[in-house]
């Protein structure tokens, strides 16, 4: 609106609103001079008058409008600010209680093992480039973070740190060919290797391979970390899906589904030191 101002029809229509009050006032002093009777005086003036009242209360009219309209912009703006400020203090509530949460579970996994070292990290790009989910995260070597350091939820084991720069660490998933995690059958005790393929990767599961085909593995089992090597013992790997033959050799491949959240997780936590680590596990 304020734009008005500087338009044409704007400079038009001030310069009929002086041309009038300039004929007006010429007019009057004619009047002046004139018998006020005289009727040809009344019939110039007349006209002349009718128009500069209607310009004036029309211009007078448009400015009380403006200003009304100015009055509420200003109204709205305010409303609009206010808005604003009220999504974001939700925003950081909910941005707070998600990070306290997580922080419940850091120091809830740091209570029941009291050797690791951790670090909590932010994931802050995911490779859409990475069939296996890798992701990046905020956390690098000035953290205290190597290449190797297990990555781990609440929930179980994410993968690995595969790459390491100062300020962001790359991680790299089960579900990738790349993981060869040392692992154990819960219930049985039987040992195979966590590891990934494209296949598995697509469902979002990983699988376990090098089974033995006497052991008594079977659906509903849960996989865990053997111990020894990049990660510790007992970590909650997956569950077993499906159990089938390796057709490369007499063992078995049973499918898990990680219990750990990849591609949905925001934050995780980095184990930099555990006790036993880099001592060989079973699988090593």
């Amino acid at each position: 609106m304020r734009f008005f101002f500087r338009s044409k029809k704007f400079k038009i229509l001030l310069s009929i609103f002086i041309s009038l009050l300039i004929l007006a006032g010429v007019l009057f002093s004619i009047g002046e001079t004139v018998t006020p009777g005289s009727s040809v005086v009344a019939a110039i003036t007349a006209p002349v008058g009718s128009a500069v009242n209607w310009v004036t209360g029309g211009i007078t009219k448009f400015f009380k409008t403006f200003n009304e309209y100015d009055e509420l912009a200003m109204q709205n703006d305010a409303l609009r600010k206010e808005n604003e400020s009220l999504v974001s203090q939700l925003m950081q509530h909910q941005e707070a209680l998600t990070e306290n949460e997580f922080l419940k579970e850091f120091l809830e996994i740091k209570e029941k093992n009291k050797d690791y070292i951790m670090e909590p990290a932010t994931i802050i790009a995911r490779d859409v480039n990475d069939a296996y989910g890798g992701f990046t995260v905020g956390k690098g070597s000035l953290d205290g973070v190597a290449v190797g350091d297990p990555v781990i939820t609440s929930a179980g084991l994410v993968g690995f740190i595969g790459e390491v720069g100062l300020s962001y660490s790359k991680v790299t998933t089960i579900m990738s060919s790349f993981a060869n995690v040392s692992a154990i059958d819960r219930r049985t005790s039987d040992v195979g290797v966590v590891g990934g393929t494209i296949e598995f990767s697509e469902k979002g599961n990983c699988r376990m391979y090098n089974i033995s085909n006497t052991s008594s593995v079977a659906v509903g089992d849960y996989v865990v970390t053997a111990g020894g090597g990049m990660y510790p013992e007992g970590i909650v790997i997956g569950k077993i899906i499906s159990i089938m033959s390796d057709e490369l050799s007499i063992s078995l491949i049973a499918e898990v589904e990680p219990v750990a959240d990849i591609s949905g997780a925001e934050n995780v936590m980095i184990i930099t030191y555990f006790a036993g680590q880099g001592i060989s596990g079973p699988e090593d």
